[in-house]
Formats: structure tokens, C-alpha cells, sequence
């Protein structure tokens, strides 16, 4: 019931799903003839009141009615023409071969053979275009499958492999502690980069420099400030990335307001 109220939702919009279910219930149950005539409720719901039945390829048909706008599908429409104009179609081909002097059973005869033959060859032709789609999804499955199994397989390797850096063994190339220290250092290096780009003087080396030593300086006396007492090591490198990340969020708030960044200024 949720699956299939949540399915209606995405075609009428969650506040008329209810409704909508409802209706396509009141309905079937009406072609039934009626509730008292059901004696299987729950199964009565999951085979027939409940599946959506699409009479034609629109994702809204439901029993000829358009979910989304609750009118007449046209699609079913326009299939059902074209259904009779093929029939009169074949119906005048029929009769065209027959001499003028065909009776009225010869023609009728010869009409329902031709329309015989024709239902036959699209039914052959459904059937193909089935076995056609199953193989498609088959082979799209095979497909999924392999690049799944590819996929784990590659990360299965992926997570044997020792860190870059300490070269402990299977840390999927990097382990948390390192992976900290990458951050702290990328961030450090973004608060030196934002110094720079709101208060040296770029052309001057000595000035450069000057100015990322004061904020490394900086940046390194608050992290030891920062630092909880009796932490292990993994909880000060914890410590100092949410310290730099701080301070590169105040440097970026300076640069952008173009004022010289709070309690870091030049030396």
C-alpha cells in the first residue's frame, strides 16, 4: 500500500495521492461489481485494486486515465484511432483483391482473414520485440554485474593499500591521523596564501616572507594554546586542524571584507 501511494505521488503529488488511490479503487471495485463480490480482500488488493494498469506507454495512464491531470489519456486515444484506421486500412485491401462480383459473405470472410493475419504477424512482432527488450536488460544486467564486481574488487585493493605517509598497512592509501595532518597543513598554507593577498606587498620578498612566518608563528602558538591537557596525540592533531580551520574561516571573512584580519596583523 505505502509503495504504491508513494508511486501515485510522484505522478500527482503527494497531497492527491490519496485521493487518487481512492478513486482507482472505487473504480475497480465498481467493474467488479461490487465489494460483496470480493472474497479475497488482501488478495483482491494486491492483484487487482491496487497495480497500476497502464493501457498504453504513459507513465500516468492508469485504466485509460491520466493520473497526473485526471482526464482522458490521450495517448490511449490516439492508439485506439489508430488501431480502427488500420482496420478500415485492411478492411479496404481485403475487398480491393476481390472480383466486383464478390457476395457480402466473400467480403466479410476476406476482411476477417486479413484482419486475422494482421493481429497474428503484431503479436509475432510483440513477442520479438519482448525477447528483444528482456535480452537488452539481460545484457545491461551482465554489464551492471561487471562493472560492480569491478568496482568492489578495485576497492578491495584499494583498501589494502598502506598511508602515503606513516606506511601502515591497509589504510586505503591514507589513514586518519595522516590524513589530519594533510588537512592542518592545507589549511595553514590557506591562511598564509589569504595573509598575503590582504596585506603584503607581493612584489617584496622579504615582505612575504615576513608576513607567512608572523601567521605560521602565529597559527602555531594558538594551536598550543588550543590544546586540551591530557590529550593523546590523535586528539591534538584533532585540536590543531579545527584550530586552522577557524582561522582560515576569519582570514577569508577579512579578505573579503577587505580589513586587515583580527588579532593577526603584521609584525
Amino acid at each position: 500500500m505505502r509503495e504504491e501511494l508513494a508511486a501515485v505521488g510522484r505522478l500527482t503529488g503527494s497531497p492527491n495521492a490519496t485521493a487518487a488511490l481512492a478513486d482507482r479503487l472505487r473504480h475497480r471495485l465498481r467493474a467488479e461489481g461490487g465489494g460483496a463480490l470480493v472474497t479475497d480482500p488482501v488478495g483482491w488488493l494486491l492483484a487487482k485494486g491496487l497495480p497500476q494498469r497502464r493501457e498504453c506507454a504513459h507513465l500516468a495512464c492508469d485504466d485509460g486515465i491520466r493520473l497526473d491531470t485526471g482526464t482522458d489519456c490521450t495517448t490511449c486515444e490516439q492508439r485506439l484511432a489508430d488501431r480502427r484506421s488500420t482496420r478500415r486500412a485492411l478492411a479496404r485491401e481485403a475487398v480491393s483483391a476481390l472480383p466486383d462480383a464478390a457476395t457480402a459473405e466473400q467480403r466479410r470472410t476476406a476482411v476477417d482473414e486479413r484482419l486475422h493475419r494482421h493481429a497474428m504477424l503484431r503479436a509475432e512482432q510483440q513477442v520479438a520485440d519482448r525477447q528483444w527488450a528482456e535480452q537488452r536488460c539481460a545484457e545491461a544486467d551482465t554489464r551492471r554485474a561487471v562493472r560492480e564486481a569491478q568496482a568492489a574488487a578495485a576497492e578491495a585493493a584499494r583498501q589494502t593499500l598502506p598511508c602515503e605517509d606513516c606506511g601502515t598497512p591497509d589504510m586505503a592509501g591514507l589513514c586518519a591521523s595522516c590524513w589530519g595532518m594533510r588537512a592542518t597543513r592545507a589549511a595553514i598554507r590557506e591562511c598564509v596564501d589569504l595573509a598575503l593577498a590582504g596585506s603584503a606587498d607581493l612584489g617584496d620578498h622579504r615582505d612575504v616572507n615576513a608576513v607567512a612566518t608572523h601567521v605560521r608563528g602565529e597559527l602555531r602558538a594558538e594551536m598550543l594554546r588550543a590544546r586540551p591537557a591530557g590529550a593523546d596525540l590523535s586528539g591534538i592533531r584533532a585540536c590543531d586542524l579545527l584550530t586552522v580551520q577557524n582561522a582560515a574561516a576569519e582570514y577569508r571573512a577579512s579578505v573579503r571584507s577587505r580589513r586587515a584580519p583580527h588579532r593577526r596583523c603584521r609584525p
